[in-house]
C-alpha cells in the first residue's frame, strides 16, 4: 500500500504529460510534470517526476513509472491516463486532479507558433547523434551554458535527450523549457491567441481542461512573478540509482524524503528561475 497522499493538498493539480505515442496508439511518456495550482495564494508549484522511477503500478507490480499510460491502454484503451493517476497517488502521494498529454508534434507546433524560445542552459551540452527525420540525417545540440534561442524541434530534443547528464537532470531541463514558454507568452501577448491555438492542437492534445479552464490558467501564468512560482527536481536523496533483477538502470524512490520534499514545495528554493548554476551540472 503507497503512501496516504497529503502533499499539495488544496491545490489543482495537473499533469502535464509528453508521449511518444503516435495517433490512436500508445506510448511511454518521457515528460511528467505536475503542476500544482494554488489559486487562493496564487502561487504553482512544478514536480518533475524522473521517467525512470521505479514505483508500484497497480495490477502490473514494479516497473518504470513512465509505463503507467502503455499498461493502461493495453487493459483497456482509454484507461492509460486512469492508470496513471493511480500509479502516482499511490507512489508519490500525490491526487491528480487534470491532465495534459500532448505528443512530441504538438509540443513543438506550440513552441513554433510563439516563434521559438529562449531557454537558459545551466549545463554545457555538446552532442551529435544520427536521425534520418532530422535535417541532414542528424541531431546536434550545441549549447555552453547561457541563454539560448530554440525552436521546437531544438527544444523537444534538448528536454528528451539522456546521451549526457541523467534522468534527474532532464527534469531540470524540462522545467527550463517551461520557464522559457512562459516568457515567450508574456512577450507575445499570447493571450487572444489561446482559443485558436488551442483549437489547432486538438488533434496532439488529450487534456480533461476544457477551454475556459485553459484561458484562466494561461491568464495566471502571464500575471505571475517569478517569485510565485516553486519548483522540485528530484536529487539523489530522493531517488537513488538502482539495478534490477532484469538488469535495467532506474531510480529506486525514497518515498519519506519525497514526500517531505513536496510537503515543503512552497519553501523550496527557486530552481527554474535563478541565474546560479554552480551546483547543478553532473
Amino acid at each position: 500500500m503507497g503512501p496516504t497522499p497529503r502533499p499539495l493538498q488544496g491545490t489543482t493539480n495537473i499533469l502535464v504529460l509528453g508521449s511518444d505515442r503516435r495517433g490512436t496508439g500508445t506510448g511511454r511518456t518521457d515528460v511528467m510534470i505536475v503542476i500544482a495550482v494554488d489559486h487562493t495564494n496564487r502561487r504553482v508549484g512544478v514536480v518533475s517526476l524522473p521517467r525512470d522511477l521505479y514505483v508500484n503500478i497497480p495490477g502490473v507490480g514494479q516497473e518504470r513509472i513512465n509505463t503507467a499510460d502503455v499498461y493502461g491502454e493495453l487493459r483497456q484503451p482509454g484507461s492509460g491516463i486512469l492508470l496513471v493517476k493511480q500509479t502516482i497517488e499511490q507512489n508519490l502521494g500525490i491526487p491528480i486532479d487534470k491532465y495534459v498529454r500532448i505528443d512530441f508534434e504538438g509540443f513543438i507546433q506550440v513552441i513554433d507558433a510563439l516563434g521559438g524560445i529562449t531557454v537558459t542552459v545551466d549545463c554545457p551540452l555538446h552532442e551529435t547523434w544520427r536521425d534520418p527525420a532530422a535535417p541532414g540525417g542528424a541531431v546536434r545540440l550545441d549549447f555552453d551554458a547561457g541563454d539560448h534561442h530554440m525552436d521546437g524541434r531544438t527544444a523537444m530534443w534538448y528536454v528528451r535527450t539522456r546521451r549526457q547528464g541523467n534522468d534527474l537532470d532532464r527534469g531540470r531541463r524540462q522545467q527550463r523549457v517551461l520557464m522559457g514558454l512562459k516568457n515567450r507568452a508574456e512577450e507575445t501577448n499570447l493571450l487572444p491567441q489561446v482559443p485558436a491555438l488551442f483549437n489547432a492542437l486538438r488533434s496532439n492534445v488529450d487534456t480533461d481542461l476544457s477551454l475556459l479552464d485553459v484561458v484562466s490558467l494561461a491568464r495566471l501564468g502571464v500575471e505571475l512573478e517569478a517569485s510565485d512560482i516553486h519548483s522540485r527536481v528530484f536529487d539523489f536523496t530522493m531517488a537513488r540509482p538502482y539495478r534490477t533483477p532484469g538488469g535495467a538502470s532506474v531510480l529506486l524512490p525514497n518515498q519519506p524524503a519525497i514526500r517531505q520534499a513536496f510537503d515543503t514545495i512552497w519553501d523550496a528554493p527557486d530552481v527554474i528561475t535563478s541565474t546560479d548554476r554552480s551546483q547543478r551540472c553532473p
